[in-house]
């Protein structure tokens, strides 16, 4: 969030007031929805008591005290024998990458979008710009993977974390959204507002397909399909499991649908591109040999 404020204010300065309003916007934005979230497990855990708590969250200090709640119980777990405390510290862990999750999508991923795309329009790279993108980038694969094993560990007491796994599963989603956001940026730097179109189509579809999953995170059925939503969003750019069970079969179908999505864009934006510019043969690359790569490491 902090290099994409500092990009904010870059554009702002430059007088590039259009491109400081849309990466304003993806700042707060899901700053205000990862709140909402907060707010809602705050009010369902009684922890949400008393003007101070009000307070906080009002300031929008409730999601770095969760980290530092968190931070501290894991320090107690370590220096404790009780295996209870050692599994609230899993579930708090579970419960905070969760929220990085929805961050790193709702405001990465839309952030590298756009800031890939301002580079495409300007034929122009900023250094901050391109140091924004690829903090996004690395992001977007580690929130996915770190939120992954705490999922395992605070439902599999029989699950340890392993360092390669970890490793090589960040690698692999960062390959996987790489390829995705090359094909949406390449659609989006010919055909515009049009992109949002297809993005719709398939926020829709994913969204009815996690809703037919039946996932239970929320106590209502609104706050589950709000949830869903969220979640469609997500599936936007990246596989996420939500359910217990083998999983092999729904990533498949993600995949290829992405694939196919991604084939569809590229055959779409290559006609009309933009003849004898640096980045067309590279955006061709990262779409097909970035989703290879994340495949071959899926099935390490």
């Amino acid at each position: 969030m902090f290099t994409d404020i500092m990009v904010a204010v870059q554009y702002f300065l430059d007088g590039q007031y259009t491109w400081f309003g849309l990466t304003s916007a993806w700042v707060v934005c899901p700053f205000l929805i990862i709140q909402v979230f907060s707010l809602r497990w705050l009010v369902a855990d009684g922890k949400l008591q008393g003007c101070s708590a009000w307070l906080k969250h009002s300031l929008h200090c409730q999601p770095m005290e969760r980290y530092i709640t968190t931070f501290r119980t894991g320090l107690k777990a370590i220096k404790s024998t009780d295996d209870q405390l050692l599994q609230d510290y899993f579930y708090m862990q579970n419960d905070v990458c969760m929220l990085r999750l929805f961050e790193a999508f709702l405001e990465s991923a839309p952030q590298l979008c756009l800031q890939l795309y301002i580079m495409l329009c300007t034929d122009h790279m900023h250094w901050l710009t391109g140091v924004s993108a690829l903090i996004s980038l690395i992001a977007l694969g580690w929130a996915v993977a770190t939120y992954t094993h705490a999922l395992r560990r605070a439902y599999k007491q029989e699950y340890r974390v392993q360092c390669p796994a970890l490793i090589l599963q960040t690698f692999w989603h960062i390959s996987m959204t790489a390829a995705r956001i090359a094909a949406i940026v390449a659609f989006a730097s010919v055909f515009k507002a049009w992109v949002f179109i297809a993005i719709g189509l398939h926020w829709a579809l994913m969204t009815a397909w996690v809703i037919a999953q039946r996932t239970d995170f929320c106590p209502s059925r609104m706050e589950e399909i709000f949830f869903d939503a969220v979640m469609g969003l997500i599936y936007c750019f990246s596989f996420l499991n939500l359910k217990e069970g083998p999983t092999r079969m729904r990533m498949v179908i993600y995949y290829a649908v992405i694939l196919i999505e991604n084939i569809i864009l590229v055959s779409i934006w290559y006609p009309f591109r933009l003849r004898h510019v640096w980045y067309n043969q590279l955006l061709i690359s990262v779409v097909f040999v970035a989703f290879a790569f994340g495949e071959c490491l899926a099935y390490i």
